[in-house]
């Protein structure tokens, strides 16, 4: 039996009043290195929607051994509309679909992005992340276990604002995958 630990920065979320025990916790399963960069930005930023099928064996294997797959509703973070004309396709969705596809959950877009909060993430730094008001609402109620889906995990503001949201909601566990941390 291997012992669980807790990262540093989930023990920083932890420890926060705001975002306590709003997110059971994040896995994810590739590190952000040079090479993952480069990936990432062919998939993301050139449109080169079927790179998401190199992640596919991955996610199948790993997937399982993270969450209890079978009770939750995976839930992709939203782009706003003028990041999806931008890119052609949302990245998080293209994932949530793999995760669907091969473990039968329901994907459900329950949340939007406030067009007002446009601007480009990692145009942002560390600082500014952590102090952006949530740029999400609710366009489905839900009141089941949710997986929030996601590329990238930087500071994980993004994740815990949608949980945030989700959780007041009535969601009584959130869970989060992401990509590449």
């Amino acid at each position: 039996m291997t012992k669980k630990t807790i990262c540093d920065d989930c023990k920083k979320w932890q420890s926060s009043t705001k975002f306590r025990d709003v997110l059971q916790y994040n896995r994810s399963l590739f590190s952000y290195t040079p090479f993952m960069q480069e990936v990432v930005t062919q998939w993301k930023y050139r449109g080169d929607y079927q790179l998401k099928e190199i992640f596919t064996p991955y996610i199948q294997k790993e997937l399982r051994n993270f969450y209890p797959i079978e009770s939750l509703t995976i839930v992709p973070i939203p782009l706003t509309d003028e990041r999806l004309q931008e890119r052609a396709f949302n990245q998080a969705t293209a994932i949530a679909e793999v995760i669907a596809k091969h473990n039968k959950n329901p994907v459900i877009a329950a949340l939007s992005r406030k067009a007002s909060q446009s601007e480009k993430q990692s145009k942002k730094s560390r600082q500014q992340r952590i102090t952006t008001k949530n740029p999400f609402f609710l366009t489905k109620s839900l009141e089941t276990d949710v997986l929030l889906v996601d590329d990238i995990y930087t500071t994980g503001m993004t994740i815990h604002h949608a949980a945030t949201l989700l959780k007041e909601e009535g969601c009584p566990n959130i869970y989060s995958f992401t990509l590449i941390r």
